[in-house]
């Protein structure tokens, strides 16, 4: 919060064409850490490992892309549901 007192970082934020509010809330949103991705693959292959299953690349890349596109469609849905909610608040009409 010291940041914001001072103005001194915010201050770029204000002339940046994105919104004020977004940059200020995401500044502390944590980025993956590759040790936490690394453990959990770690994981994921002794868990393979000790039932005796194998998987092939392709199985492997199809679930990366589910993944992505499970990852996609929250947005998606996300994005809809914020903006009939603020379509809501200004005119007091559900989208």
């Amino acid at each position: 919060m010291e940041h914001i007192r001072l103005g001194t970082p915010t201050t770029i934020y204000l002339v940046k064409p994105v919104n004020a509010q977004f940059l200020a809330s995401s500044r502390h949103v944590r980025r993956v850490r590759s040790a936490d991705v690394l453990l959990g693959l770690g994981v994921l292959g002794v868990g393979l490992a000790w039932i005796g299953e194998t998987v092939s690349f392709v199985e492997a890349a199809l679930f990366v892309v589910a993944l992505f596109c499970a990852l996609l469609l929250s947005l998606v849905t996300l994005t809809l549901w914020f903006v009939a909610h603020r379509l809501k608040s200004y005119t007091g009409v559900s989208a």
